[in-house]
């Protein structure tokens, strides 16, 4: 697959361009995504790579296929693009990997398509989980956390409003497994006493944080590696406007928060030093545990 993809960007030229960074493809299995800054580019990277794998008995599957716009690349909404003989669908949102990605670059989607599976589980599992009195309360919670949830949940980025949803899902979920209403006015300090847990957010924080230090330990020429390390190019100018949060912006100030340092010397801490960094992380989310 990475020679066929080679050889493919390789005609084509395609990729996107971050600071002085070009990433022409990401695969996973057999699962390619193919960026581009044009869509001409695009037209013949699928040309090139249909092309190359023909020979290999490899067939793409144009059902399958999918194109999504995330910086307004086609100029107007259309249904289909036509490449290799086929229409080729347009679309917002995609489901990559298990996650849905949507052009916008926001979380929403994802949050509210993961809380939605995550509270059917929950009632799907009513009586014969959480109501079931032959299972102690701590084999209830061990259930609870291996929910389909935090699936994902390393790259979202979080809004304060998002947030609240999901630690309110979650308080909410405890309270049902503990077997409280709403009558018996439990906090949720105590809440999380008792089930030895804390808000749901400060875990997607510490999964975060670990995986920002994860490709810090990665060669210089890794294209991970080199994604997660750019910086902001002096030569930019941001547009009119609030400006949207962005993971490395999350990064930035969960970091600025929890270690009192920014995304830059975190980094640093993590290439330099691994071990120390993953203590900072632990002794940061130690005291929202409890």
């Amino acid at each position: 697959m990475d020679w066929i993809m080679g050889r493919a960007t390789i005609q084509s030229h395609c990729g996107a361009t971050l600071s002085n960074i070009k990433v022409t493809d990401r695969d996973f299995a057999d699962d390619v995504a193919i960026l581009s800054a044009s869509l001409e580019s695009l037209v013949v990277a699928l040309d090139a790579f249909s092309n190359e794998a023909k020979p290999l008995g490899l067939e793409v599957s144009w059902t399958k296929t999918k194109i999504q716009d995330f910086g307004y690349l086609l100029g107007e909404p259309v249904q289909s693009v036509r490449a290799c003989g086929e229409d080729i669908e347009v679309t917002e949102s995609f489901t990559y990997i298990g996650s849905v990605v949507h052009n916008s670059g926001l979380s929403d989607h994802e949050v509210s398509r993961r809380i939605g599976l995550a509270a059917g589980v929950m009632n799907s599992l009513d009586k014969s989980i959480w109501r079931c009195r032959y299972l102690c309360r701590r084999t209830k919670l061990r259930v609870f956390k291996a929910l389909i949830l935090l699936y994902g949940s390393e790259t979202w980025i979080l809004s304060c409003a998002l947030e609240s949803r999901l630690d309110a899902f979650c308080n909410r979920s405890l309270r049902r497994i503990m077997g409280y209403c709403w009558q018996d006015h439990v906090s949720n300090q105590r809440l999380y006493r008792e089930t030895g847990t804390g808000p749901i957010t400060c875990t997607i924080r510490d999964r975060q944080l670990r995986v920002y230090g994860h490709p810090a330990r990665f060669p210089q020429d890794d294209p991970a590696h080199q994604v997660v390390s750019v910086r902001d190019n002096p030569g930019w100018r941001r547009p009119v406007g609030r400006p949207r949060k962005s993971w490395l912006g999350l990064i930035d100030q969960t970091c600025r928060e929890e270690f009192e340092m920014g995304r830059v010397p975190a980094w640093r801490l993590a290439m330099r030093d691994p071990c120390r960094y993953k203590q900072r992380v632990d002794a940061a989310m130690r005291p929202r545990r409890r």
